[in-house]
C-alpha cells in the first residue's frame, strides 16, 4: 500500500510540473521564421523572495567583501541571455528556428523572469510578440532548475540553461504540429 501512495505521489508531482510548463496562444505564426529576437525583462522579478533592491541590501550584509551591485550586473544579470537561448537554441535547430540577441527580427520574444532562488531555480515567462506592432501571439510559462555545486553565477547559469532546454523542447513540439 505504501509503495501504491508514494507512486500515486511522483505521478501527482510529475502531472504539476508538467502543468505549469504550459503555452497560452499559439506558435503557428512562427512557422517559417529562422529567427526570433530575445529581449529581457527583469521589473518585478522576485530574488529569493526579494525585490531587486531588497536582495541587493540582503546580499551586500551577507558578502560585506563583495559588492552586491557590480555581482548582479557583471555575473547574475548576463547570465540569462547568455544561457538560455543558447540551451534553446540547441533544441530549435530541429524547426531551423533560432532565438538571436542583437538583430531585428519579425517577432520579439520577451523573457521575464518572474522568480529566482539563490541556487537558480527559476520560473519565467516568455511572451511572443509581432516586433512592429506589440501584438502578443503567445506565452510561455517554464521553470528552471538550479545547480547543487558552485558560485551563485555559476547556479542561475544552470537554471537558466534548464530552462532554455524546456523553452526549445516546447517550441520544437509547438512548430511541428
Amino acid at each position: 500500500m505504501k509503495k501504491i501512495l508514494l507512486l500515486a505521489a511522483l505521478l501527482m508531482g510529475a502531472l504539476s510540473i508538467q502543468a505549469e510548463e504550459k503555452i497560452e496562444g499559439s506558435l503557428a505564426e512562427l512557422k517559417g521564421e529562422t529567427k526570433i529576437k530575445v529581449v529581457e525583462d527583469w521589473a518585478g522579478t522576485a530574488i529569493a523572495g526579494k525585490s531587486l533592491e531588497d536582495w541587493l541590501l540582503f546580499r551586500q550584509a551577507e558578502q560585506p567583501k563583495y559588492d552586491a551591485k557590480q555581482e548582479w550586473e557583471d555575473e547574475l544579470k548576463p547570465r540569462l541571455l547568455d544561457d538560455l537561448p543558447h540551451t534553446a537554441n540547441e533544441k530549435l535547430t530541429k524547426c531551423n528556428l533560432f532565438l538571436v540577441r542583437d538583430v531585428d527580427t519579425r517577432f520579439v520574444m520577451t523573457i521575464h523572469p518572474v522568480s529566482v532562488e539563490k541556487k537558480g531555480n527559476c520560473v519565467l515567462t516568455c511572451t511572443i510578440c509581432e516586433a512592429k506592432t506589440g501584438r502578443s501571439i503567445a506565452t510561455i510559462h517554464l521553470e528552471g532548475d538550479g545547480g547543487k555545486f558552485g558560485s551563485m553565477s555559476n547556479l542561475w547559469g544552470d537554471g537558466f540553461k534548464s530552462a532554455g532546454k524546456r523553452l526549445g523542447t516546447l517550441m520544437t513540439k509547438a512548430l511541428k504540429k
